[in-house]
């Protein structure tokens, strides 16, 4: 995908949606649309999607490069739909492309090795 992953998080679960609402007389609706939308990632332990401008302020078109420079934006909460295992909702609220993916997990702690002193039982003293 064109969209650089954020830190801390795995490579992108899911393609990308590109969300665009457009009213009766074909122009853009604007912020707020306030859409829900199923999301199936059946081997996301649990998922966040992340928002990028559908075009870029300086050239005003999308493009891979904007995107880079644009970078995700914070992630956007997403539940696991009850009842069906794989799916989840997100709640998505501005025009513009969205990717998910799961936060890495954290490395497991070095193994602690506990050394055990060994104390002579008082008769193998001399």
């Amino acid at each position: 995908l064109p969209f650089p992953v954020p830190e801390g998080h795995a490579d992108w679960y899911t393609d990308v949606l590109r969300l665009q609402a457009f009213n009766s007389t074909c122009g853009e609706m604007g912020e707020n649309l306030g859409v829900e939308v199923d999301i199936f990632a059946p081997t996301a332990p649990h998922l966040k999607c992340f928002f990028f401008e559908l075009e870029c302020a300086s050239c005003e078109e999308a493009c891979d490069t904007c995107a880079n420079e644009v970078g995700a934006k914070t992630g956007i909460p997403v539940a696991a739909t009850v009842g069906s295992p794989g799916y989840f909702t997100a709640r998505l609220e501005r025009p513009g492309h969205y990717a998910c993916t799961t936060e890495l997990s954290c490395p497991a702690p070095a193994e602690l090795h506990e050394t055990v002193a060994s104390i002579p039982d008082s008769e193998s003293v001399e």
